[in-house]
């Protein structure tokens, strides 16, 4: 077993930049850290696993010169689920090798698409979530999507999307909330991050979606999609989607 310690976030790079100075790294899935998130961090003699705490698993990242010392450190895990996620533009048959070797399965493939034919889409549906929605909108993300591929907003993460209104919702003749689109707006850019619908209107919830995108100046929409799932893949295409080559590989280990 190897034991972690607790690092502030302002002080990771500081802390890990020592171990792998000069050094030519082989793999690395790290990049970068975010002030909301805590981290704990474990230093090899060539490698750094660094670990976040998200729900009821461990998110880690790794950074490696040497891969035979990172197996070994990676055979030692224990306490819990590890899952990893591989972000690459081209295959991973070294990460493959290496996560499969101390007992990592693969759970998921996810391809990121980008749309710039972003313009006004008639919609009929899409009203801007409300805080009595919340409960609602969380239980329907997290019944229908996976904690470990999806990169789900935590509950107080939601609570803020509702109050910045990047929450739309879809509803039933009597307003129980039957779809949600959450999106994420940076500059130029916006990120569905998640979209799922039971009403029969999820279509024009992406639609809606898209209008405000378009009202507000953007000019490329990002989203990722499971590999599977061809139909709203052909949908998102039909729409002027395209991939742009990034394919995102989640693995899981469990002890």
């Amino acid at each position: 077993m190897i034991e972690f310690t607790r690092i502030e976030n302002n002080i990771i790079l500081a802390t890990i930049y020592p171990v792998l100075y000069g050094k030519k790294l082989i793999l690395s899935n790290f990049y970068g850290v975010s002030d909301d998130d805590v981290y704990d961090v474990y230093l090899g003699t060539n490698s750094v696993i660094i670990r976040k705490h998200e729900y009821d698993f461990y998110r880690i990242y790794i950074q490696s010169a040497n891969l035979e010392e990172t197996k070994q450190i990676l055979n030692k895990l224990e306490g819990g689920q590890y899952v990893i996620n591989i972000p690459s533009k081209k295959p991973i048959p070294k990460w493959c090798e290496l996560l499969e070797n101390v007992g990592f399965r693969n759970i998921g493939v996810y391809n990121r698409y980008f749309n710039t034919k972003v313009k006004n889409r008639n919609s009929a549906c899409g009203d801007y979530a409300l805080k009595a929605d919340i409960v609602a909108i969380d239980n329907i993300i997290k019944s229908n999507f996976s904690l470990y591929t999806d990169y789900l907003p935590s509950y107080k993460q939601l609570c803020d999307m509702v109050e910045n209104k990047q929450v739309l919702v879809s509803r039933d003749e009597d307003g129980k909330v039957l779809g949600t689109l959450i999106y994420t707006i940076q500059g130029k850019k916006c990120y569905l991050n998640v979209w799922i619908d039971f009403s029969g209107k999820g279509l024009f919830l992406l639609y809606k979606a898209y209008n405000i995108a378009f009202e507000q100046g953007i000019q490329y929409v990002y989203f990722w999609v499971n590999s599977t799932n061809v139909d709203v893949i052909k949908l998102h295409l039909m729409m002027g989607a395209k991939p742009d080559g990034i394919v995102d590989y989640t693995f899981i280990k469990d002890n």
